[in-house]
């Protein structure tokens, strides 16, 4: 199952796929939610990793928050002073052309969004975007840690 529905789709063809692997001692579950700006719509993943011992995590791809404000040959740079483990994590990530392995990338965890939304002055200039991190993907992904306990 999903872990949360995507903005309501307009069109079959903006439903993303969910996808789901069981890695050594983890399932790992990614969902894709998208962010409409006035002409383009930019896929953003949400990552679920179950640890064997019952715990879970909720993270965001990285890559896919920061490329709708930057070029991706700045996307390392961009969460660079973030703190590892904390703020953000490595992990590989599944995706429709790379499936079965998948492929390295920052992840984001809710503090880390958080900070991004804070601090990251290109957001201030995308109003749009802004308001969508705060009133859409902040709740949703603290919905998701609040069902954890």
């Amino acid at each position: 199952a999903p872990i949360s529905p995507p903005l309501s789709p307009s069109t079959e063809e903006e439903k993303k796929p969910h996808y789901s692997a069981v890695r050594e001692d983890k399932k790992i579950e990614v969902d894709t939610l998208v962010f409409h700006d006035q002409d383009k719509s930019y896929d953003i993943r949400q990552i679920l990793i179950t640890y064997s011992s019952g715990c879970s995590e909720l993270l965001i791809h990285g890559p896919d928050l920061g490329g709708v404000i930057e070029r991706r040959s700045n996307i390392s740079r961009l969460f660079s002073d973030y703190t590892m483990g904390v703020e953000k994590k490595k992990e590989q990530i599944m995706s429709y052309h790379n499936f079965r392995t998948g492929q390295e990338a920052i992840c984001l965890t809710f503090a880390g969004v958080k900070r991004f939304v804070r601090e990251t002055k290109k957001v201030d200039h995308k109003p749009s975007y802004k308001k969508w991190l705060n009133e859409y993907l902040l709740p949703t992904m603290q919905k998701v840690i609040d069902s954890f306990v």
